[in-house]
């Protein structure tokens, strides 16, 4: 179960990424043309920068969904070993 919702959100991590940066390439491409070269090339690297830093935050996020998805998966043996272990003495 863990494993199927870790992949969804990784696909959905994944898909989210490839469409902000096809959107961010269109929006360069849709800004219209610039008088001089100076601006234009500031507006690219300010361009860059965004993207750079929204794929840098993303990555912090799926390393926190990881993060919270590996503790509940190691919550719930540390249980199941709990449980088994207070049926073994049952049975003694």
């Amino acid at each position: 179960m863990d494993e199927v919702v870790f992949i969804i959100l990784a696909a959905s991590i994944g898909a989210s990424m490839i469409i902000f940066s096809i959107g961010m390439f269109f929006r360069m491409l849709g800004s219209g043309k610039r008088k001089t070269r100076g601006k234009e090339n500031a507006d690219e690297t300010k361009l860059i920068q965004e993207i750079y830093h929204g794929m840098s935050k993303m990555e912090q996020r799926v390393e926190s969904l990881e993060t919270l998805l590996l503790d509940a998966e190691h919550r719930r043996a540390e249980k199941q070993k709990l449980s088994d272990f207070d049926r073994n003495l049952e049975r003694e």
